[in-house]
This record gives structure tokens, C-alpha cells and sequence, in this order.
């Protein structure tokens, strides 16, 4: 983890780069992973800093392995887990039940070098595996022209990170009820298996699905014939359970409460203005840059995909796209994510795990966040 002063550092850096790319007008400046590097500037540029409060809340990493790391800074004497999120989301599940440690006095196979039972492991949740999550979002629109000149609208989520001392839409997605989805088959729905072993090392590449293998895909798609090309876009789940569930006998106690689900829009085309492919590549004519605009892409890097529904006013677990007949917070609907359990690792480790030996408090804009780990200097 970065402290905050190797972040100013890297902030400061990436302007000096482009000022000086501007002075010297040197056509194109190009790097590995980030398009915002280039330009064609003439000598001319607008530099935009956003130093809102919101800058000092976390960044996800697609390539990083949250549950690995949350093990090996208990082991460490690091940091501690506040054990808050996802252990009381339902009824008295958190105590009666470990519900980070999913196979209890058993290692995860992830790991093959752990040989000791010392602290409890964060293999809950499968990192390639996707749910459906929930939390009080603001929701807008945004209407553009795409290439072959037609208007479309899609959906823009506000920030899902968000946690000020007033509000805090972070922890919601933990602790509101976590949903499995399985296809007609049965199979729980994964991000498809690409080339390479799993190290869990953050190697810093965004993975491509460039040839998707349908045989082994899990999430539900239609095929439509677009062009003379099949196309595959995503259908809503066929099965919809809470974990507790789904688990059972192996996961959580038949003790343990969980919310039943109501799901009317299995096997459709997602809803409210969410429909997408499973890839949609695009290269970069400038650059040469491919970037997946599809629900694969999304997940690869994002983490998370609004799924197109909200939470039914009333009721256990009601799926809508209506929003006048959501659940609200503050006015806010209650909106369903697709969110990888990378995603919800990392939600857990920036939410719950505080630092052992917490620095001083620096930032007095979000004091609150100066004793998490992920904010410590020692880390």
C-alpha cells in the first residue's frame, strides 16, 4: 500500500509530465497501460486537478489479491480486522459463524504454501466469482452519439466509494445481503478463465477477453447476428440465491437466516439502459490502444457493472426497474451491482481492517479514515 506522501509524489509527477509535453510540443507521448498519457497538443494545454475530499478515498486494482493480503497482514501483526462488515448482515450470523473463513480449519487450495492455522483466511468469496450486491446510489444518464452516428443513453452510477462522516455507501455493499447467481445449468456465474497461472501478484496488466470460449462460460448471453458477426449480450441470471443459501450444508450453519429472492427478470436483456455485450473491443485509432467496452471489460478492471435493477421497496430480496418503486436511503434508490469477489475483498479490506500502530492524522477533511490500514504509512 502507498503512503499519502508517495501518492503526492506520483500525482506531482504525472502534471510535470504533461506540462512539459505541452512546452516541448513533442507529438506523441506513450505508455504501456494509460491512454491519458497521449496527446497531440500544439504547444497548448488544460491541465484539470481534482482535489475534492473524495481523492483521498481508495483506488481499486483489478490485478491485486485483497484476500491474500488481508491474511498476510493479520499474520503479520499489521493490522486487525474490526470484523463489522458482512458477518452481521443477517440475523446473528456473525456470532455464531466465521463468515470470512469459509472452510474453517481448512487452507484454501489457492494457497498451497500456508501451513499453519494461526489466523483465520478471507476465501468467502471466490475473487473470480460474480454477485449481486447492493447499495443507496445515486443514478443518472448520459446520452451520446456513437460512431455510426445513432444517439444512445446508458446509466451512470455515482461514486460507489463513497464514505464521508455523514454517509457511507462503501460498507452497504457488505452488508446488505450478498446474492449468487447460477445460470440454467446451475453453474455459479465466474469471469471466464483466461491463459497463465493465478500468482495473485498485481502484475499491473488489464487482461483482454479477446477469444472468449462459450463451452466454459458461466454468465448467461443471447446471441444476436449483428453484421454478419454473432454477438453476445448479457442476460439477466437464471438463479438468484442469498449466499447462506446457496452454500448450504458446506457454507453457513442451517441455522443462519438469509433472505429469500424474488427474481421476475431472469433470462432477459439487462434493463435500464445497461444493455451490453459480454466484450466489445475497441482499438484506439491514435494509438492502437484496445480497450474492452463490454461487461467483461468492466468487471476485468472496474470490478463492478450496475446491473440494471434496484431493490424493491418491501419485502426480502424484490428486483425492479422501476425506480419510483425502489428502496431508498435518504432519497437515494437502492441500486444492484454485478461485482467481482476481488471487488468485495477490497471493499472489506478498506472498510474493516485498521492499522496496528495508526500514523498521525494529516488529512482533517476525513480524520476518520487516519486509522484504516489501507490509509498507514507503516504499510
Amino acid at each position: 500500500m502507498r503512503s499519502n506522501k508517495n501518492s503526492v509524489i506520483t500525482i506531482f509527477s504525472l502534471f510535470l509530465a504533461v506540462i512539459l509535453t505541452a512546452m516541448l510540443g513533442s507529438g506523441n507521448v506513450r505508455a504501456d497501460d494509460v491512454d491519458v498519457y497521449v496527446t497531440s497538443a500544439k504547444n497548448s494545454a488544460m491541465v484539470v486537478i481534482d482535489d475534492s475530499g473524495s481523492m483521498s478515498w481508495p483506488v481499486y486494482e483489478a490485478g491485486f489479491d485483497y484476500s491474500n493480503f488481508m491474511y498476510w497482514m493479520v499474520e503479520q501483526g499489521l493490522a486487525n480486522d474490526s470484523k463489522t462488515l458482512g458477518e452481521n448482515l443477517l440475523g446473528n450470523r456473525k456470532a455464531d459463524n466465521d463468515f470470512w473463513d469459509k472452510d474453517k480449519d481448512n487452507f484454501s487450495p489457492r494457497y498451497s504454501g500456508r501451513t499453519k492455522n494461526k489466523d483465520k483466511e478471507y476465501d468467502r468469496l471466490d475473487p473470480d466469482q460474480i454477485y449481486l450486491v447492493s447499495s443507496p446510489v445515486w443514478l443518472g444518464e448520459v446520452t451520446y452519439t456513437d460512431s455510426g452516428g445513432q444517439t444512445k443513453t446508458v446509466s451512470q452510477l455515482d461514486d460507489v466509494l463513497a464514505h464521508a462522516s455523514s454517509h457511507n455507501e462503501r460498507d452497504d455493499w457488505l452488508d446488505n445481503p450478498i446474492v449468487v447467481l447460477r445460470n440454467a445449468a446451475g453453474d455459479v456465474w465466474r469471469l471466464p478463465p483466461v491463459p497463465g497461472e493465478d500468482t495473485g501478484e498485481d502484475t499491473g496488466e488489464i487482461i483482454l477477453d479477446t477469444q472468449v470460449d462459450l463451452k466454459d462460460l458461466t454468465i448467461e448471453v443471447e446471441t444476436v447476428s449483428e453484421g454478419g458477426e454473432d454477438k453476445y449480450y448479457i442476460l439477466f441470471p437464471t438463479t438468484t440465491l442469498d449466499i447462506c443459501e446457496d452454500e448450504l450444508p458446506e457454507g453457513c450453519k442451517s441455522s443462519d437466516k438469509w433472505y429469500s429472492v424474488t427474481n421476475t427478470f431472469g433470462g432477459q436483456r439487462l434493463k435500464t439502459n445497461q444493455d451490453v455485450r459480454l466484450t466489445n473491443l475497441v482499438v484506439d485509432p491514435r494509438t492502437g490502444i484496445v480497450t474492452d467496452y463490454g461487461f467483461l471489460g468492466a468487471l476485468r478492471t472496474a470490478g463492478y457493472y450496475f446491473a440494471g435493477v434496484f431493490e424493491k421497496s418491501g419485502g426480502d430480496i424484490d428486483f425492479t426497474d422501476n425506480v419510483a418503486e425502489a428502496e431508498t436511503v435518504g432519497g437515494v434508490a437502492r441500486v444492484y451491482v454485478f461485482a467481482t469477489g476481488r471487488w468485495l475483498n477490497f471493499i472489506k479490506l478498506v472498510e474493516d481492517f485498521q492499522a496496528d500502530s495508526p500514523g498521525t492524522p494529516t488529512d482533517t477533511t476525513w480524520t476518520f479514515q487516519e486509522t484504516l490500514a489501507w490509509t498507514n504509512k507503516h504499510l
